[in-house]
């Protein structure tokens, strides 16, 4: 479920810049959204894991921002800060929702377990 929700707004994202950008395809980064996948994996790489050059070294939103205008890079401001707060907030409490749910079930066993021990209350 947790990729389901990353993968989601990305593959959106992807779509918009492969639609916007990709036809361009040649120089100030729009070679980055020739295809989907290619869209999809920079999306991925500039949001998720910070990494958004060009082969170059270039930034990547800062070339597309001033060739095709600001709103490129509001776009990808916002999508940042939506990932980044957002959708790992919402991971982080799926996971220690299970790992409470976890302990829970731990401490019921053990707790079953002392009832059916004769040794235990024996003494």
């Amino acid at each position: 479920r947790s990729m389901l929700l990353l993968l989601l707004p990305l593959y959106s994202m992807a779509i918009v810049f492969r639609e916007t950008v990709g036809y361009e395809a040649e120089g100030f980064g729009a070679e980055h959204f020739r295809n989907l996948g290619e869209s999809l994996f920079t999306v991925f790489r500039c949001t998720v894991a910070g990494s958004c050059d060009t082969a170059e070294g270039k930034p990547l939103f800062v070339l597309i921002s001033a060739q095709y205008g600001w709103g490129y890079a509001v776009g990808y401001a916002f999508s940042c800060v939506f990932v980044t707060l957002g959708i790992f907030n919402v991971i982080a409490a799926i996971f220690v929702e299970h790992v409470i749910v976890g302990a829970k079930t731990s401490t019921e066993m053990v707790r079953r377990q002392r009832l059916r021990d004769k040794e235990f209350f024996a003494n």
